[in-house]
Order: structure tokens, then sequence, then C-alpha cells
């Protein structure tokens, strides 16, 4: 299963490839902290799910979602908030967004639930 990771943070970043390579043997095939740059590496390497934060340079995680939905083979996106959005979750389901984290609270939870997709992800292949 091939994982990217969209979020402004570069030391963020590290973390969670960090994270994600120790605690669930997934390797990270892309990272990026620039909206523009995220497009078109999704487009490129064609993850199976994506991390997504919020806020991004030169745009936001909206703007991406509304660039990427390409048809049946969409990444699976887990959506990074800095806080707890105001936006209904409802609104986020037409781009596909199952569950959404909390950066600086949810980082193990968002790994435990990359771990349950991969588990998912191998029944089904």
């Amino acid at each position: 299963m091939k994982v990217f990771i969209a979020e402004e943070s570069e030391k963020l970043r590290k973390r969670l490839i960090h994270m994600i390579n120790r605690l669930t043997g997934l390797p990270v095939f892309g990272e990026e902290g620039d909206a523009h740059k995220t497009i078109q590496a999704i487009r490129q390497l064609k993850p199976d799910v994506v991390i997504l934060s919020m806020q991004l340079s030169n745009g936001t995680a909206l703007d991406v979602l509304k660039n990427i939905i390409i048809g049946k083979e969409d990444p699976e996106v887990i959506l990074l908030v800095d806080q707890v959005h105001t936006m209904e979750p409802t609104h986020y389901k037409k781009y596909g967004i199952k569950q959404i984290f909390n950066k600086a609270l949810q980082l193990e939870e968002l790994v435990n639930a990359l771990r349950k997709i991969n588990d998912d992800h191998l029944e089904n292949h």
C-alpha cells in the first residue's frame, strides 16, 4: 500500500514518516508541503492513502481534493487539522474523507487508522 503525506511542516512530516515506518512497517512513497506540488505528486504517484493537512503552502486541503478526484481509483484521504474544525464532517464526505484527526493530539490514532486501512487493503487484494 502506497502512502503519501501532504503537510506544510517539514518537522511534522518527518515525525509522521518515522511513526508510520516504525509502527506499521508501511513505506511512505512521497511527501510534500505545497498544495500545487501535492496535486502533481498525487497524480503521478497514485498513492492508496493520502494523509492531507488542512493547510498547505499555496493552498488548502480542499484545493487539493478538488483536483485529485480522478475516478474509481481515488486514494483514501485522511484529513489532518490543527484544531477541532467547525465545518461539518459531512462537508468532507463528498470528497471521500472518512477520517479527520487533530495533528497535535491524535497522531497515534491516525497511525492506528492507517494500520486498519492497510489490513483492509490486504484482505481485498
